[in-house]
């Protein structure tokens, strides 16, 4: 009786992670979730990473998840952190963070959802691609950003900096405004105009379009 209690309120704290992911793949996120000895925390959302893992001296283990209407997003993070907890208990030393071992399993752990079931077709289409060699953030591979973007909720108008034409102005940040230059290899060389630096752009930052022709 002690044990089935103790199962049931183990059930009832990630009830709240299951809002947020495709219906389908609930029952296996639960039996993950029952399985393992991890602490789930949902935080608003951060600009630089979707969701992290961290493991403390004190054994404790946490991953933490930005708040997003986007449950394609918030499954592929959640699964994606499990993963760093999955190798972390096999007690593997000396393997890098997104290494071969961390590949592995994050490929292992997303296989049974991996159906049109939970995604839909284009997005799996290059989630399936993007698992061949997965990278430390689903956001480094172009054609699997997109899809998901699609998915996120429009608070304004952006854009993806790859959809405006060169020489064109946008606002990026607290309302710097850039001028597109010329792409170099993967990324696009950008100009402050009111410094002069120049940075380099992912082509799926997403920027305002600028239209004060007084710029130019």
């Amino acid at each position: 009786m002690v044990k089935q209690s103790s199962f049931y309120l183990k059930s009832m704290k990630f009830n709240q992670i299951f809002e947020y992911i495709p219906y389908p793949s609930i029952s296996y996120v639960k039996q993950i979730l029952l399985e393992s000895n991890v602490e789930i925390k949902l935080v608003s959302p951060r600009k630089t990473k979707h969701g992290d893992f961290r493991k403390y001296k004190n054994g404790l283990c946490l991953i933490t998840l930005n708040k997003t209407e986007n449950q394609y997003r918030f499954l592929i993070t959640l699964i994606h952190e499990l993963a760093h907890y999955v190798v972390f208990k096999s007690n593997i030393k000396l393997m890098k963070p997104h290494g071969k071992e961390w590949k592995e399993t994050f490929r292992k752990l997303m296989l049974p959802i991996l159906n049109n079931k939970v995604f839909p077709d284009e997005l799996l289409v290059n989630l399936t691609g993007y698992l061949m060699n997965p990278m430390a953030s689903s956001d480094g591979n172009v054609g699997l950003a997109i899809e998901l973007k699609k998915y996120d909720l429009k608070k304004d108008k952006k854009v993806f900096l790859k959809d405006i034409p060169i020489n064109s102005y946008f606002n990026y940040g607290s309302n710097r405004i850039f001028k597109k230059n010329n792409k170099l290899r993967k990324r696009y060389l950008c100009q402050d105009i009111i410094s002069g630096r120049e940075f380099l752009f992912s082509p799926i930052a997403e920027v305002k379009k600028h239209y004060d022709k007084s710029c130019s």
